[in-house]
């Protein structure tokens, strides 16, 4: 009604919405993530196994201080046996985009899981040790 006056502020039609202004959200929060991080030091990568709501199986991973966590990647594990050597993998792939010196503990609920991405070196991520 207020448009139609010539008062108000115009809304941004569904197209702007969905490209430009989510793209713009979407950096300046992961701007905000990332400095935050920074600042915190190591933290501990968990892994964990999820559903996304049309059922799909997917292994989340998440880095995680005291007070603060951050979602960091899941893998779609459909028509995949999960296996310790997987999880392995997956975590090698978020370890390297977070960076080594960033993490100091690895965490799933699985002990054999987390006994495969044990060792040293393992992965090239010596410094990883991985709790049960």
């Amino acid at each position: 009604e207020a448009l139609k006056k010539g008062g108000g502020v115009p809304l941004p039609n569904r197209r702007t919405l969905s490209t430009t202004l989510t793209a713009q959200v979407y950096n300046e929060v992961a701007n905000e993530v990332a400095n935050s991080t920074i600042e915190r030091g190591p933290a501990t990568l968990v892994a964990d196994g999820w559903k996304t709501c049309s059922g799909d199986p997917v292994m989340a991973y998440l880095q995680c201080w005291v007070d603060f966590n951050v979602y960091r990647a899941s893998f779609n594990t459909s028509g995949e046996r999960r296996t310790g050597q997987v999880i392995a993998e997956q975590a090698h792939s978020v370890v390297t985009c977070i960076g080594c010196k960033n993490i100091c503990h690895f965490v799933t609920d699985s002990g054999s899981d987390c006994k495969a991405a044990r060792g040293p070196g393992r992965n090239g991520h010596s410094a990883l040790i991985p709790l049960l």
